[in-house]
């Protein structure tokens, strides 16, 4: 089972722009997902992850008659604003890398051997 979260932060905002003040401008986002199983309380406990991380600008239209005040903007309107511009098909895409990533770390395709001939500990 993988659960799959968003983050957005920071958002980088112009300080003033057609009247407005702290206008969002981009979002850094986080997407990741942790692989893992629910304990004796029902708690998720995350055994590996991975994530992938990115931009996302916008451009503010006074006419669009929409503004929300920073203070006042929520994380799902966010995610809601994000999840438009990134598009299903991109978020399928990237919920499966997650996962193939995540399967990576289950069941390694590469993996660091020490040489042979160095001995067990030593630190060469």
């Amino acid at each position: 089972m993988i659960n799959y979260q968003w983050n957005f932060n920071p958002l980088t905002c112009y300080t003033h722009q057609d009247g407005y003040t702290d206008v969002v401008m981009t979002v850094h986002w986080q997407f990741s997902g942790a692989s893992g199983s629910l304990n004796e309380s029902g708690s998720f406990v995350s055994q590996y992850n991975a994530q992938i991380i990115g931009t996302q600008n916008f451009t503010f239209s006074p006419d669009s008659g929409s503004f929300t005040p920073f203070n006042e903007l929520t994380f799902d309107q966010v995610r809601g604003w994000v999840e438009t511009a990134v598009g299903e098909e991109r978020i399928a895409q990237m919920s499966a890398s997650i996962a193939q990533q995540i399967q990576d770390q289950i069941t390694p395709v590469i993996v660091n051997l020490p040489a042979p001939w160095v001995p067990t500990g030593s630190m060469v």
